[in-house]
């Protein structure tokens, strides 16, 4: 425990060292107001960038022959054991 609030002090101590006299427009600016300002900086800029696309180009015929070949479906639900089919009841009409 000792260890962490002395590490807790020598963070507090950098900023407030760094930036314990920042005025901007005679506001007195603390420490974690600096830092939330630079992350909401970079938040914009990552906001503001275009996303990567990869080019499109379309596939070839032999392209698109290659991946039907190796295509092998498979089933959506597991297949139905002997042991655990039932009959299913049915309903019998009498006219």
């Amino acid at each position: 425990m000792n260890a962490t609030a002395a590490a807790l002090a020598q963070v507090s101590a950098a900023y407030n060292t760094l930036l314990a006299h920042a005025v901007v427009f005679g506001i007195h600016i603390d420490g974690h107001l600096v830092v939330e300002g630079l992350l909401s900086a970079a938040i914009l800029f990552q906001l503001s960038r275009k996303s990567y696309k990869p080019p499109k180009k379309p596939l070839t015929e032999k392209e698109i022959d290659e991946l039907c070949d190796e295509w092998k479906p498979e089933p959506l639900c597991p297949p139905i054991k002997e042991g655990a089919q039932i009959d299913t009841p049915t309903l019998e009409w009498f006219i």
